[in-house]
């Protein structure tokens, strides 16, 4: 059938298909979307859920005038919407699960202004490994656009709040050109998360810019960098992805080049199409792999234990503090 598509095009993605370089074959991309449409077939409940998160307050915390919230912000609550609701901002494909250490992590690509047509994109990258290779994959999405993007930006600190663990975000990496609005929001009294952000020293060697604090900076020869990382994720992990959306996007980002005969991955028009969910999903990725040393693993009932002990901390500008933490020990 994928054969028979190329040939005698039916739709403008098969179009597209004859005249494209995609990052994947076509076959595969197709393979894929179809594999996806006989399991959503098979079993209703694994179609992932739109919706939007909810902030959960605590009112014994007051904030300063002029904050996002007033009160403090210690948690968030997904809330489901219709089926039919493509406006919702988060597609929920895997809910996280209790008393899990080091399992996810977020990648963003963010907005500046809610000017243009772009949406602001993130996405949990669940490291969870397992011998039916359901995991790792992606477990969230968060692609949202608002006339006041202050809502975009409350979507996805939510949601890192969501998969973390006792009020505190899972580690974010940022593409920090157009993030500094949103890493400020971030750091702002009610969250103060901004010590969940990645530094730019902890990516990997061949994404590490001097004089780059936090982030990633997805520009010019780095881009060509993060393209590879996504091309890694989609042959290794592409099985894992259960949304249609970014496999929507997937089969429109592809090879062209530049006046002076660069190469560049793109989207092949941005008018009608994005490309903000597969570099959220690519950062996603990289920011796993900034923390080889850790591993994801399930804490039983009794083996839970918490001190409260002196830690490093990070301020807004990236300096580090002595602060004291809540601290989960793991005996055994």
């Amino acid at each position: 059938m994928s054969q028979f598509r190329m040939h005698y095009p039916s739709d403008l993605d098969d179009m597209f298909a004859v005249s494209h370089r995609t990052l994947i074959s076509m076959n595969d991309i197709r393979g894929f979307i179809d594999d996806l449409e006989r399991k959503f077939q098979q079993n209703p409940r694994l179609r992932p859920k739109r919706g939007w998160f909810e902030p959960i307050l605590d009112r014994n915390k007051p904030m300063p005038e002029g904050s996002y919230y007033p009160y403090k912000c210690v948690g968030a609550s997904f809330v489901p919407s219709s089926d039919d609701d493509l406006e919702a901002p988060v597609i929920m494909i895997w809910h996280p699960e209790a008393d899990w250490v080091n399992r996810y992590y977020q990648g963003t690509d963010p907005l500046i202004t809610n000017s243009g047509t772009s949406k602001m994109a993130s996405v949990i990258w669940d490291a969870k490994e397992d011998k039916d290779g359901v995991y790792p994959g992606i477990a969230c999405i968060v692609d949202h656009r608002d006339t006041n993007i202050e809502h975009s930006y409350e979507q996805v600190v939510l949601m890192g709040l969501y998969y973390g663990r006792d009020g505190q975000c899972c580690p974010e990496l940022v593409e920090w050109i157009l993030g500094k609005g949103y890493s400020m929001f971030k750091e702002s009294p009610c969250f103060y998360q901004g010590h969940s952000l990645v530094m730019n020293s902890q990516l990997p060697d061949d994404l590490q810019v001097g004089g780059n604090p936090m982030g990633i900076d997805i520009r010019e020869k780095r881009r060509e960098r993060v393209i590879a990382y996504l091309k890694r994720l989609l042959l290794a992990y592409g099985k894992n992805v259960f949304s249609f959306e970014f496999w929507a996007q997937v089969k429109t980002f592809a090879l062209s080049y530049t006046n002076d005969g660069n190469e560049r991955w793109k989207t092949i028009d941005y008018k009608n199409f994005r490309d903000d969910i597969l570099l959220a999903s690519a950062c996603a990725f990289i920011c796993r792999l900034c923390y080889p040393e850790r591993k994801a693993y399930q804490i039983k009932g009794e083996e839970k234990e918490y001190v409260i002990q002196s830690v490093w901390l990070r301020g807004p500008d990236g300096v580090k503090y002595r602060g004291e933490e809540r601290v989960l020990l793991h005996h055994g």
